[in-house]
C-alpha cells in the first residue's frame, strides 16, 4: 500500500477492497436512554450522534438519510423517504463496527462500481471507504487516507464532470481545497485551492440545485442566512445567492434527491429548548427541493422527546398515535426565500 504525503494536506492512499456483503434488513429501533445527568437531552442522547444523506444506497433511484447511532449497536441506520416526503421502513446496517465517534459521509459511488458507498473519518484522522453492495449493506472497509482530523470534509459529488466524485475540504485557515476523486476508491492529482475565508461558515454538498447537471454547494453564514453556490463544472463556483434565513440553530445535511423527483432536498435538525431543564425536544425536518436553490416548507419526519433519563422517538405516520403535537415553535422554521 503506497502513501503520499503533501504539506498541509491529508495523505492519500489508493487500495483494492473486499466486496464481501454484510447486510440485514428489518425494522429500526430508535429508543435509548441517557445515563448521565445533564441540563438537557439533545438528539445525541436519544440514540443518534450524527446524520448525513446518501444519493442512493439500494438502487431505487432515491437518496436516504443515514443515521449514526449511539444506541446499543452504535452502527448505521438507513432511513428512506417516500415520494410523499414520509419516512419509510428503515434498516440497520449489519456491522459490529462502532461509528459513534467517527464522522460519516455519503459520497455516492466512490469506487466506480455503480453502487453508493460510505466514507468514515475516525477520531485519529484516518479515512476509510466502506463499499456499498447496492442493497443497504456494506463490504469490508479499507483505508484510503490519513491526516484528515483537522479538516472539515464535504463530499460534493462530481465537481469537474470527469465521471468521478470529488471531495471538498476546509483547513484550519479557512481555505477551501478540492480533492480529485480517482473513481477507483481513492484520489488523483494534487489538491487545488478553490476558495478562502471559510472560517465560521458551514459548507454542505447540495447536489444539482438548479437543474444544469452541475453540482452545487450550500453555505450557512454566522448570521443564519443560507446561500447557494452554483457549480461551474470545473471545481469552482459562481457568485452566491441567498436562498434562506434562520438557519443559525440548525444542523443540515444535503446533496441527495430523497423523494425521487429529480431535485436535491435537504434535511435539518433543530432542538427546541423548554423551561424544564430535564425536558428537551428535537426535530428532524425534511425540505423538499423546488429547484434553483429554494425549498418547500419543512415537514417533520422525526421527533425525539427527552424526559430525563428516558427518551422516546416518533416517526412519520406515528403522529396519529401519540398525544404530543408534532410542531415546533412558530417562527423557528428556516423558510426559503
Amino acid at each position: 500500500m503506497t502513501r503520499t504525503r503533501t504539506e498541509h494536506h491529508p495523505s492519500r492512499v489508493v487500495a483494492a477492497f473486499s466486496a464481501a456483503a454484510l447486510v440485514a434488513a428489518g425494522a429500526i429501533t430508535l429508543v435509548a436512554a441517557s445515563s448521565a445527568a445533564r441540563a438537557d437531552l439533545p438528539l445525541t442522547d436519544c440514540g443518534q450522534v450524527d446524520f448525513t444523506l446518501s444519493p442512493d444506497m439500494n438502487g431505487d433511484g432515491r437518496g436516504e438519510i443515514i443515521l449514526v447511532s449511539a444506541s446499543a449497536h452504535k452502527g448505521l441506520e438507513i432511513i428512506p423517504v417516500t415520494a410523499a416526503g414520509e419516512p419509510g421502513i428503515g434498516s440497520t446496517v449489519a456491522t459490529d463496527h462502532d461509528f459513534s465517534a467517527s464522522k460519516v459521509y455519503g459520497p455516492g459511488d466512490w469506487n466506480g462500481d455503480g453502487k453508493a458507498d460510505i466514507v468514515e473519518v475516525d477520531q485519529a484522522g484516518y479515512m476509510w471507504l466502506w463499499p456499498g453492495d447496492g442493497n443497504n449493506g456494506l463490504g469490508s472497509r479499507v483505508e484510503i487516507g490519513h491526516g484528515w482530523k483537522p479538516f472539515r470534509i464535504i463530499p460534493a459529488g462530481d465537481l469537474t464532470q470527469d465521471g468521478a466524485n470529488d471531495l471538498l475540504a476546509i483547513d484550519k485557515q479557512g481555505r477551501l481545497w478540492l480533492y480529485y476523486g480517482s473513481g477507483r476508491g481513492g484520489f488523483k492529482g494534487t489538491p487545488r485551492q478553490v476558495g478562502q475565508g471559510w472560517v465560521g461558515l458551514e459548507l454542505y454538498a447540495a447536489g444539482d440545485l438548479n437543474g444544469d447537471r452541475k453540482n452545487d454547494i450550500l453555505a450557512i453564514l454566522p448570521d443564519g442566512t443560507l446561500w447557494a453556490y452554483q457549480g461551474r463544472g470545473n471545481g469552482t463556483f459562481g457568485v452566491p445567492k441567498q436562498v434562506g434565513r434562520g438557519w443559525g440553530t440548525f444542523k443540515l445535511a444535503a446533496g441527495a434527491d430523497l423523494n425521487g423527483d429529480g431535485r436535491a432536498d435537504i434535511v435539518g435538525q433543530d432542538t427546541v429548548r423548554t423551561k424544564d431543564i430535564y425536558h428537551s425536544e428535537d426535530y428532524l425536518y425534511y425540505y423538499r427541493g423546488n429547484g434553483g436553490g429554494s425549498f418547500q416548507a419543512p415537514k417533520i419526519i422525526m421527533q425525539r422527546i427527552g424526559y430525563y433519563p428516558h427518551c422516546e422517538v416518533f416517526m412519520g405516520p406515528a403522529w396519529d398515535n401519540i398525544s404530543i403535537s408534532p410542531t415546533a415553535s412558530p417562527g423557528r422554521y428556516p423558510w426559503g426565500n
